[in-house]
């Protein structure tokens, strides 16, 4: 007999929560999504940005305008290889930094972290996280709550990373904010807080951030913190899963297989898995491989299966390892 769909092998696992990146693709422009405003924060900080073109911000990053020289690292758009080669992102930052600029300091220190166009260090990217803080960015601050939250290239401190996270909420850091969200539904180093966390994600995500806006939407899908509301939870995992993240996708395939918010489609639900597990969540290869083992909603094809399985199996899938074993 098959294992059922899951939604999580655990259950409290959240979007985005434990990543250095603020670069996450967000939701911009105003819509509302039960009761929630989405999108009207980062609208009209679209609108006060320093330049909207690689060309103006080259002219204004060489007129010494350090906003502009981040912003123009967020615009190149050529190759990776030649990113990597050139190490643009990382010359821009790193020269904004050196001139005061505390966001790039912070945005170097992003690099540091991941090891993205540098060798990785998380006592480097600390270092310049603690910087940016000091120098009043709100997303330094986020970045050092991070660090404790972790325990990486700083003493673990639960105590102390809710401060920081708070400091970089408050100073409009979204991800911060959904980190702090994430810290309180798991109550670690807090007491257990769904309606705080809840609310923390809704900030997240009235200000635009998808990341804040698809763990709100599993607030609403499981109750936590908020009344459950299937129709709510499909609206914004729909908008987060095409900002393509991940794990948004797998659970709002999952409403599709229960016909829970939206019409019941086992076909879309498939096709909504594969674009998870495509993108790296584990949940949605597990489900997809599931549906091909049993032919729901896809035509049955137990090669495909096991080579699903054996996916998630490799990321840590426990329950898929069995299942890739199992198939004759």
């Amino acid at each position: 007999m098959h294992r059922p769909l899951v939604e999580s092998e655990r259950r409290a696992a959240l979007i985005g929560a434990l990543t250095a990146s603020a670069l996450g693709v967000v939701v911009v422009g105003v819509v509302v999504i039960g009761g929630v405003v989405i999108g009207g924060g980062r609208a009209r900080a679209a609108a006060k940005l320093p330049c909207k073109t690689i060309k103006a911000c080259a002219k204004r990053c060489r007129a010494q305008d350090w906003p502009s020289c981040v912003r123009l690292a967020d615009l190149d758009k050529s190759p990776v290889k030649k990113r990597i080669r050139t190490r643009r992102p990382h010359f821009l930052f790193a020269h904004a930094c050196g001139q005061g600029y505390a966001l790039a300091c912070s945005r170097l220190g992003e690099l540091h972290w991941s090891g993205q166009y540098v060798r990785q260090s998380y006592r480097r990217a600390v270092e310049l996280f603690a910087r940016a803080c000091k120098g009043g960015s709100a997303a330094g601050c986020g970045n050092v709550g991070l660090a404790l939250l972790t325990g990486h290239g700083l003493k673990r401190d639960y105590k102390a990373a809710v401060a920081k996270l708070a400091q970089g909420c408050n100073g409009g850091a979204l991800l911060a904010c959904n980190r702090l969200g994430f810290v309180y539904m798991g109550g670690k180093g807090v007491r257990r807080d769904e309606a705080r966390a809840a609310k923390l994600f809704h900030k997240a995500c009235a200000g635009g951030s998808s990341r804040g806006c698809a763990n709100l939407g599993l607030a609403y899908m499981r109750g936590q913190g908020v009344k459950a509301d299937a129709r709510t939870a499909a609206a914004l995992l729909t908008r987060a899963c095409k900002a393509r993240l991940a794990h948004a996708c797998s659970k709002l395939g999952f409403l599709y297989v229960r016909g829970a918010g939206v019409k019941r489609d086992r076909r879309r639900a498939a096709q909504l898995f594969g674009a998870g597990c495509d993108a790296g969540d584990v949940d949605g290869c597990y489900n997809l491989a599931y549906m091909f083992e049993a032919g729901d909603g896809v035509t049955r094809d137990k090669a495909k299966a096991r080579a699903l399985y054996g996916k998630a199996c490799r990321a840590g899938h426990r329950t898929a390892c069995a299942r890739a074993r199992g198939i004759r």
